[in-house]
């Protein structure tokens, strides 16, 4: 949330003398900044945010098919998901398409769409590390879990992220994942 701007004007000189451009020069605050001007209290999950991870190691093994799914560990409900979330993977020619969502308790999608929030069928086959957060813009990336699963509210507790497969796996792999969250 960006709160109050002012802006002040000021003639700037191109290359070109004969050009001349009118620009705004804005005092604006961020959400993890005092509003100097309104002196509207920073929340604590953007100034003194913890950061929390999920450290899970799962192995895929040669045959699990098409729509394997792969529990990988709980977050709050109102976490979010830090940009720095990852998967370190093996190599598996099999792994062509993994998708990572959230759920509720006991697997149970919470709402349509939400197998794929945070990562698209993505290809991990040829090993390495991949983001957790290939879906989330950069516009939303301060939502919060329970958002990325697609509800109208916050239900507290914790959440489910999980992988599937979109594609059969080929060989018994590694994938140790790296699930970072921030909550104040």
């Amino acid at each position: 949330m960006v709160t109050r701007r002012s802006k002040k004007f000021f003639l700037s000189n191109s290359a070109d003398a004969s050009l001349m451009m009118l620009q705004a020069v804005v005092n604006t605050f961020g959400n993890g900044s005092v509003n100097s001007t309104t002196s509207q209290a920073v929340r604590a999950e953007f100034a003194a945010a913890q950061r929390r991870t999920v450290n899970s190691q799962v192995v895929t093994a040669n045959g699990d098919s098409i729509n394997s799914i792969y529990h990988i560990g709980n977050i709050p409900s109102d976490a979010m998901i830090d940009p720095d979330a990852k998967v370190v993977a093996g190599v598996n020619g099999g792994l062509t398409s993994v998708s990572v969502g959230i759920s509720g308790s006991g697997g149970q999608a919470v709402a349509a769409g939400v197998a794929n929030c945070l990562v698209n069928a993505q290809n991990w086959s040829a090993g390495g590390t991949f983001s957790l957060t290939g879906n989330i813009s950069v516009a939303n990336q301060q939502q919060r879990a329970w958002q990325f699963a697609g509800l109208a509210s916050d239900p507290g507790g914790l959440l489910e992220v999980y992988a599937t497969l979109n594609a059969a796996s080929t060989a018994a792999i590694n994938l140790n994942f790296f699930l970072h969250w921030l909550k104040a």
